[in-house]
């Protein structure tokens, strides 16, 4: 189990840096549900994914694909926001 939570850790942190200081609620719901069609409104053109062991740049359709294949082998039974941060501002 930690290692989805990794997985989507990784997902969450390099995907959605858009929403780096707040995670839209509608974002953990897709989480939470294994929802692929509404994690996916939050990709990018390309998203950088890594499940398991193997890391690979994707279309935004092609990754959709991959996390509804994902959650149907995987299907979430718990989802929590470990950090959640925002960039540093620099005052001069």
């Amino acid at each position: 189990m930690k290692k989805k939570s990794f997985i989507f850790l990784i997902i969450l942190l390099t995907s959605f840096t858009a929403y780096a200081e707040n995670i839209p609620p509608e974002l953990v719901t897709a989480f939470m549900t294994g929802d692929a069609t509404k994690l996916a409104v939050y990709f990018n053109k390309s998203i950088e994914l890594t499940l398991f062991d193997k890391e690979e740049v994707y279309s935004k359709t092609q990754a959709e694909m991959i996390m509804r294949n994902f959650f149907t082998q995987h299907p979430p039974n718990q989802f929590k926001i470990l950090h959640q941060g925002g960039k540093e501002t620099h005052t001069a």
